[in-house]
């Protein structure tokens, strides 16, 4: 894999994973890393009046000591709400060299509101660095609509060509709500979450294809009309089912099938 920074791999954990085994990990990879830190973790401060010219703080003394002028204020990515943050690069205690970056939603705000992350991207300038904190956001929402809506934490699977297959399957259906969501937050003018576009969906799609390998899988749709498919109308019952087949000896045989989404 390209090591470009168009193409490195980035990883993304909370503050409970903020450890140096991990980082090392990531480090010796040529990934890079940002994780939630906790307000009692250390971080080198340059102090000219000790020997050394500086010393260890913990987080929670350094930011309480961070005056008005110290923060810049700026919008949250993907969203019109502005936040107040403040930068330091710096080495943090049992970890690297790194970007401390120190987030608060008002200035006036309690202390203990305070939220801190460390990322190992010293290039990144700050839109960049809360780019990567934003994202870590989506896969959470990825996992929890994942569990919820798609079975993830339900299989029963040991093999893992088995559970390879599964999460294939799961992402395919991920990404079809995904598109559907979509098309129906533009339909009805307002933000539609996984779950609706779950409930709302009125969709069976199957494949037909002949006994040879070498032709194409044609896909076959039905739709029905999208006002069938709003909240409050009359109950709709529609099941897709997701299959994958394996061209083995001659056949089509069914790999493994998937769940039924009941609108």
């Amino acid at each position: 894999m390209s090591r470009s920074r168009e193409f490195r791999t980035h990883v993304l954990l909370d503050s409970w994973y903020c450890a140096k085994v991990l980082w090392k990990a990531a480090r010796e990879r040529g990934f890079l890393i940002t994780t939630g830190r906790k307000c009692n973790r250390w971080l080198r401060i340059a102090d000219p009046t000790v020997e050394g010219g500086w010393r260890w703080q913990r987080l929670s003394d350094y930011t309480a000591q961070l005056q008005e002028s110290s923060y810049q204020r700026v919008k949250w990515p993907g969203s019109a709400h502005e936040v107040y943050v403040h930068v330091v690069t710096t080495r943090v205690r049992k970890l690297y060299q790194c970007q401390v970056v120190i987030v608060r939603q008002s200035l006036d705000a309690p202390l203990s509101q305070t939220r801190s992350w460390a990322s190992s991207d010293l290039e990144a300038e700050l839109p960049t660095l809360l780019t990567h904190i934003a994202t870590r956001w989506k896969i959470e929402v990825l996992f929890g609509d994942g569990k919820e809506k798609l079975g993830l934490d339900h299989y029963q699977l040991m093999s893992a060509v088995a559970i390879v297959r599964f999460w294939t399957l799961a992402l395919l259906a991920y990404v079809f709500l995904e598109e559907e969501r979509a098309r129906l937050q533009q339909h009805w003018q307002r933000p539609v979450t996984i779950g609706e576009a779950r409930l709302g969906s009125a969709y069976s799609i199957g494949f037909m294809t002949s006994s040879n390998p070498g032709s194409n899988l044609t896909p076959c749709m039905i739709v029905l009309p999208l006002e069938a498919a709003q909240p409050k109308s009359a109950k709709i019952e529609c099941k897709v089912d997701f299959v994958l087949f394996s061209w083995e000896n001659g056949s089509w045989l069914l790999v493994t099938s998937f769940f039924k989404l009941q609108c």
